[in-house]
């Protein structure tokens, strides 16, 4: 691993062309966000806010 910052590899896991536009970005970064998200709930966010 590179101590440089190489920004086409923030764009390959965002699924992203270089050049996107930042609306583009900002889409699939909340996309990837929930997705992480909801995968730590694994049955789903109801059944952990109904325990008591």
């Amino acid at each position: 691993m590179s101590d440089r910052f190489d920004i086409n590899h923030v764009y390959d896991i965002l699924g992203l062309k270089p050049g996107a536009s930042a609306k583009e970005i900002k889409q699939a970064y909340r996309q990837m966000a929930n997705r992480h998200y909801y995968q730590s709930f694994p049955h789903g966010y109801g059944t952990i806010a109904a325990r008591p």
